[in-house]
């Protein structure tokens, strides 16, 4: 007997769930369809979201898209459905990212169909990003495992970096940080990711309440969405002194990693 179709309800919950992901500056770039007869949404890449001056290989496109992914699979399996995924399914067609075809959970009826995957659900609604400053309490050995082998099940590497790489890498950021600022193309392209709230509706991007405070030691890590522009009252802060910063990898580096890539993320 054929599947019956999702109803229209179901469809807006799980895409509303999915396009709730992270994403490179915020610039959401994805786009769902679905197909009646087979119940499957098919996930498509919006290069016209890609940022050629920070992303030119559009790895952040991908990683977003796989983000996008994993909460489909989370909010599928939240409503007992099965999520078969297939990554990248087209090879004459690089924007389809993945087909995820969903099927009515064959264990025990309104159990979740994963319930690893079910049990992130609450989590969708509270991630947000933040870029105020973190507590320099180290982070549980116990934590540290749990992350590293939720990494492992999307089948992606993540490792903390020891203190002998971390002020190497801590360089790093800061110089790239300031070629940004001073390339005119690059703080360019950031100023179109950004939006002044008082002046412009809500919609994607960065909103200027989300910069976060400056530091005042001047040696923070985060990207500063305001780049060379001074923002009226924005408050200042003492940021973390030793960052603990973690390195999230694949074996290879092309699409299809970048998109297990955004399903570790």
């Amino acid at each position: 007997m054929p599947a019956q179709p999702l109803d229209d309800t179901t469809l807006r919950e799980l895409v509303a769930d999915a396009t709730a992901a992270p994403s490179m500056h915020n610039a959401q770039p994805w786009r769902f369809r679905y197909r009646q007869a087979t119940r499957t949404p098919t996930l498509r890449a919006e290069f016209g979201r890609e940022m050629p001056e920070a992303d030119p290989s559009t790895r952040a496109v991908h990683v977003g898209c796989g983000a996008a992914l994993l909460n489909l699979r989370v909010s599928a399996s939240h409503r007992g459905l099965d999520a078969v995924t297939t990554l990248l399914p087209v090879p004459a067609d690089p924007a389809v990212a993945a087909t995820v075809r969903l099927a009515e959970c064959s264990g025990v009826p309104g159990e979740p169909a994963d319930a690893a995957l079910a049990a992130l659900h609450p989590a969708i609604r509270n991630r947000h990003t933040s870029r105020a400053p973190f507590a320099d309490r180290v982070v549980p050995d116990d934590v540290r495992t749990r992350l590293v082998d939720a990494a492992l099940v999307e089948g992606a590497d993540f490792a903390f970096l020891p203190p002998e790489h971390l002020e190497a890498v801590l360089v790093l950021i800061r110089e790239a940080e300031g070629f940004g600022l001073s390339d005119p193309a690059r703080e360019a392209e950031q100023r179109y990711w950004t939006r002044d709230t008082e002046a412009q509706a809500p919609v994607d991007g960065i909103p200027d309440y989300a910069f976060g405070p400056t530091d005042i030691s001047g040696r923070a890590v985060h990207r500063d969405f305001a780049g060379t522009d001074v923002v009226p009252g924005r408050a200042r802060a003492l940021f973390e002194s030793r960052p603990q910063l973690a390195l999230l990898r694949t074996v290879r580096d092309r699409p299809a990693d970048w998109l297990r890539a955004g399903q570790a993320l």
